[in-house]
């Protein structure tokens, strides 16, 4: 179901109104954006679609430019004074449905029009707080400040999250979320179990662009941040493992040097001095010899591969990369359309 219907006139503001969409689907997904042509289903009666969406939206935004109030038919007669026009229906409908917000955004220079100068079910517009929408540079400003104004009637797009797994206690799932209305990319990972990753997919040069800060901006940080994090814990458990380790070699040596030393002055006794002595350097030779084989085995089986968390992290990262760079590219080829 659609939580903001844009109403407007096409012939009015059909284009800032087609970027008003896609600044809005990039930032809360297109199936939560109602925009009659792209939103209406093929084959069904669009005059049912269109008041069930004004019925059931939370928020309604009214695109008024300068020809909205005093546009004309082929009959010459004013398209607001038809009780057919759909654009009156549309916002009829919402303006009847108190306290849903119906916001007046205001394009080309437009003033909100009288009540005077409105249909008797139109006029409370006339008394609804304005949010103004200018062309470049001010646009994406402008739409920041449209999208604060209506976030407090909606709840929120799922916030993006790092993927987490419990360090303890790997192999777990790890889920990453940006926006669920948006497109996905799932990475089979044997030990984790497939991952899926939810991005913003919305249409239009904003869209792409919102995804690419979404990617870069906001999920890739946090990755980024998680991979240090694990990096730091797999270095303090090195660290850890080859005290332990240090710890049993010189207790094990240490109590090796008991029977080495009993054995000596056996020999000692029972043939000569110089057989005993000979035989405690054989054996401590081969003591000290077991101890440096056991610290370079350990040594190697510590230092010979990352675990799998931070492989994955690692591999999530490319990902990341590659859609950030593809996003580049869809950027360069809808601005050279």
């Amino acid at each position: 179901m659609a939580e903001i219907f844009i109403s407007y006139r096409n012939k009015d503001t059909g284009d800032i109104t087609g970027r008003i969409y896609d600044h809005l689907a990039g930032w809360i997904g297109k199936d939560r954006v109602f925009k009659d042509h792209y939103s209406l289903s093929p084959g069904m009666d669009y005059r049912e679609e269109l008041r069930k969406a004004a019925s059931t939206c939370k928020v309604m935004i009214v695109v008024i430019g300068d020809q909205w109030l005093n546009i004309k038919n082929d009959q010459n007669q004013r398209r607001l004074d038809l009780k057919s026009d759909w654009v009156r229906i549309e916002v009829a409908t919402a303006l009847a449905r108190q306290p849903i917000p119906v916001i007046p955004v205001l394009v080309k220079n437009a003033s909100l029009p009288s009540e005077q100068s409105l249909p008797k079910s139109l006029s409370q517009l006339a008394y609804r707080q304005t949010v103004t929408v200018r062309d470049d540079p001010h646009f994406i400003n402008d739409m920041q400040r449209l999208i604060q104004e209506i976030k407090q009637y909606l709840p929120s797009p799922e916030p993006p999250t790092a993927p987490t797994a419990n360090p303890q206690n790997a192999p777990g799932t790890m889920n990453v979320s940006v926006n669920t209305s948006g497109g996905q990319v799932m990475m089979p990972f044997s030990q984790h179990g497939d991952v899926t990753f939810n991005y913003n997919a919305a249409s239009g040069i904003e869209g792409v662009r919102h995804r690419r800060q979404q990617l870069k901006d906001e999920i890739r940080p946090k990755i980024a941040a998680q991979l240090r994090n694990y990096k730091d814990i797999e270095k303090n458990k090195l660290t850890s493992r080859q005290d332990a380790a240090r710890q049993r070699r010189g207790m094990v040596t240490l109590l090796a040097l008991i029977p080495i030393v009993a054995i000596s002055v056996a020999a000692a006794i029972a043939i000569n001095i110089l057989a005993g002595v000979i035989v405690g350097v054989v054996l401590f030779a081969t003591l000290a010899i077991w101890s440096a084989r056991r610290s370079r085995l350990s040594g190697k089986a510590n230092d010979s591969s990352d675990s799998s968390e931070v492989q994955f992290l690692r591999s999530y990262l490319e990902l990341i990369d590659e859609m950030v760079n593809r996003s580049d590219d869809e950027i360069e080829r809808l601005t050279r359309r």
